[in-house]
Order: C-alpha cells, then sequence, then structure tokens
C-alpha cells in the first residue's frame, strides 16, 4: 500500500474478487486522488531527484547522472514491480533482483548498460511483437496508427514522439551550447 491506494491485483488475490469491478475501482482511485488531499508524509527524494533538483551544471554533469542512475537503490525496485503491475494489469513473476543487477555485469560499455536500464522496466511498450503473439489486435503504434509499431518506433521514430526529442535535443543543445545529432544510435 504505501501510503496510497491497494492495487487492484492484489484486491482480487486477498478477497478472490471478481475482474468486473476493475472500471469501478479505476474511476473511484482517479477521483481520489484528483480531488481529495490525502493526509500523508511525502517520501524523501530520490538520488536522481536530488541529483536533478540540486546544482546539475557541473563539468561532471553526464559521469554524476549516469552513476546516481547506475546506482538506484534496490529498495525502489518494489515501486518498478508495482508500477508494472499497474500498467500491465498482471504481475510477471521474474527476479526483479537479478535482471537489475545484470546489466552491470553483462556489459562493458555504459552506453549498453544505460540502454539495458531504460528498456526493463517498460519493454512492453512494443505492439508489434504483442500481436505476432496473438495477444494485441493492431500491430500499429498507439500514438500515431500509422507506423508498425516497432521498439525503434515506440520510442524514437513515431510521428508523435519525434516532435518530444526534438525539443529535447535543442534544449541539450543550448545547454551545452553545441549541435547535437538526431541519431538515435548516438543515444
Amino acid at each position: 500500500m504505501g501510503g496510497g491506494f491497494i492495487l487492484f491485483e492484489t484486491l482480487l488475490q486477498k478477497y478472490a474478487l471478481a475482474e468486473t469491478p476493475r472500471l469501478r475501482y479505476l474511476q473511484l482511485t482517479h477521483t481520489l486522488r484528483r480531488d481529495c488531499v490525502l493526509d500523508m508524509d511525502l517520501p524523501d527524494h530520490s538520488p536522481l531527484e536530488s541529483w536533478v533538483l540540486g546544482d546539475t551544471l557541473t563539468h561532471k554533469m553526464v559521469s554524476q547522472l549516469y552513476s546516481t542512475i547506475i546506482n538506484y537503490t534496490l529498495d525502489k525496485l518494489g515501486k518498478l514491480q508495482e508500477a508494472w503491475e499497474a500498467d500491465v494489469g498482471t504481475l510477471v513473476n521474474i527476479d526483479w533482483e537479478a535482471a537489475f543487477m545484470q546489466p552491470r555485469d553483462f556489459a562493458l560499455r555504459v552506453r549498453i548498460r544505460l540502454i539495458q536500464f531504460k528498456v526493463l522496466p517498460r519493454s512492453y511498450c512494443n505492439r508489434s511483437r504483442p500481436q505476432k503473439m496473438g495477444w494485441a489486435a493492431s500491430p500499429l503504434c498507439h500514438r500515431c496508427n500509422i507506423d508498425e509499431g516497432t521498439f525503434l518506433s515506440t520510442i524514437w521514430g513515431c510521428s508523435g514522439i519525434t516532435q518530444y526529442w526534438v525539443s529535447i535535443v535543442k534544449e541539450l543543445e543550448e545547454v551545452v551550447n553545441t549541435v547535437i545529432p538526431k541519431m538515435p544510435r548516438l543515444y
């Protein structure tokens, strides 16, 4: 629970509920989050939040950011698992700790480790793969419904997200005062 709402999957298991009240549960939690101020203590900032809120304009800022991301404490993995369960609807029974520690062990290059770290928590966002397995009706991208929803299209090439990346690169160019090529393989 952690000061918030119990996940619907937990309620299903604990009280042997039917699947039908899921929509009512989602409506109720949405309304309560929007309209009610819950009296709860706010958690401390994560290392990444502390880094972003602090003085980030240093000569080693990329190294510090990477160090903060890669040393993400294992006690935060439960929250990632709950987010996955809330988004997907079912809890995938895997060894989360081993899955998050694996990028440190198998790759020597920092770029490959960072890619692995970013891909793991949201690997289900690709639409073409579930469609090939018979889980989804359409393989098209959920943003534009034009291109096939491949992983690269989902995170970079879709017309619905291209403007987002252009704005990010533009901001970075202004911060570092240099031209950055807009090529996904560089990131």
